[in-house]
């Protein structure tokens, strides 16, 4: 898998059956063994953005179920991290 492939992408939780992020960056964060660990996703914010705190999520990889064309789709396990 290609790193760009997931830039972009809306996040979709199956469990909840709701959207977590519109679309946004994204960027993986990799072990010391060179494997996923975690996708951090950036939100997408608006112009008046600069008076709130940027929030980064982490997603878990073991909750990557499938990578479609224009969505990723988790199952949620409340094991997602406000960083």
């Amino acid at each position: 898998m290609r790193w760009s492939s997931l830039m972009n992408k809306e996040i979709i939780n199956i469990t909840k059956g709701e959207k977590i992020i519109p679309k946004g960056e994204m960027d993986m964060i990799i072990n010391e063994l060179g494997c996923i660990d975690s996708l951090l996703v950036i939100p997408q914010v608006g112009i008046l953005s600069f008076f709130i705190p940027n929030r980064f999520i982490r997603i878990p990889w073991r909750c990557v179920k499938k990578i479609h064309r224009e969505i990723i789709v988790i199952e949620d396990e409340n094991s997602f991290d406000a960083v």
